[in-house]
């Protein structure tokens, strides 16, 4: 049986990319109380960028993490920012901003094999919207409107007539 190799994360700041259901992620490292994005990142992010650019129904989820250590006010704070830092190298590479989603975890505190790999960011759970996109704004839309303004072609119980 093949071992598969797992890269290791880096000490301080640096980019692991990687596929996941057959889609790029990316897993970006940070330095103690910094939100320097890795100089490293345009080129390991242009699998990524590639990936949204041909999937124009995917958005790619941005998730920032924190080590345990400190105040954890200002680690998750850190953590916020530290997202936000990556979705801007994101957009500085291509990508439009709303082709990304910050999402805040359930829990950001990370407690991983050290305290380097739980000062991170994951890129790429990516979702997939589909047509699902303007059902939900007509939905929405159809919502809004009082009841004298729905269009007498749909019913109010919800079918079309």
């Amino acid at each position: 049986m093949q071992r598969l190799h797992r890269p290791q994360p880096p000490a301080g700041a640096g980019v692991l990319d990687a596929m996941r259901d057959s889609a790029p992620m990316l897993r970006v490292f940070f330095d103690t109380g910094k939100i320097d994005v890795s100089p490293e990142f345009a080129d390991k992010a242009k699998g990524l960028v590639d990936f949204l650019k041909t999937n124009a129904d995917v958005k790619a989820v941005v998730s920032g993490f924190n080590d345990p250590t400190g105040d954890p006010v200002k680690n998750a704070e850190l953590s916020k920012q530290r997202a936000e830092a990556v979705q801007a190298a994101l957009v500085a590479a291509g990508v439009p901003a709303d082709r990304t989603l910050l999402e805040k975890p359930a829990e950001t505190t990370d407690t991983g094999s050290t305290n380097a790999a739980s000062r991170r960011v994951d890129v790429g759970d990516v979702i997939s919207l589909g047509g699902k996109a303007k059902e939900m704004a007509l939905i929405i839309e159809a919502q809004s409107l009082p009841e004298r303004d729905i269009p007498d072609y749909v019913a109010t119980d919800g079918n079309d007539k």
